[in-house]
């Protein structure tokens, strides 16, 4: 009783920290590690809250897990260099399943 229908975790990405794009933005990887605790198979939407002029790239969303299984998505978050001051910019990452579950989590 009590528990939420999923829980998610927000990860650095593998390897490089950040990479810059030849349009000069900056690219950053990040792992967003989702359990599925629903009881059945759902599938979870990965989006930027409040965007603005952030980008999102998730090779695969939804991200399909199935009852009682854990997923680890990689997407990448993609900003103008200008946004960053002394090398950080706050993104809020929101994740759903189209039901009963909606997650808004920060992360510098």
């Amino acid at each position: 009783m009590g528990k939420s229908t999923a829980d998610v975790t927000i990860l650095r990405g593998l390897g490089a920290p950040f990479q810059t794009l030849p349009s000069g933005e900056i690219s950053n990887q990040i792992r967003v590690k989702i359990v599925n605790r629903t009881g059945g198979p759902r599938d979870y939407r990965i989006e930027l809250a409040g965007a603005g002029d952030l980008k999102l790239v998730a090779p695969q969303n939804p991200v399909p897990i199935e009852d009682r299984r854990t997923e680890t998505a990689t997407v990448f978050v993609i900003a103008a260099r200008e946004r960053f001051a002394d090398g950080e910019t706050e993104v809020t990452f929101r994740v759903s399943d189209g039901q009963d579950f909606e997650k808004e989590l920060a992360y510098v």
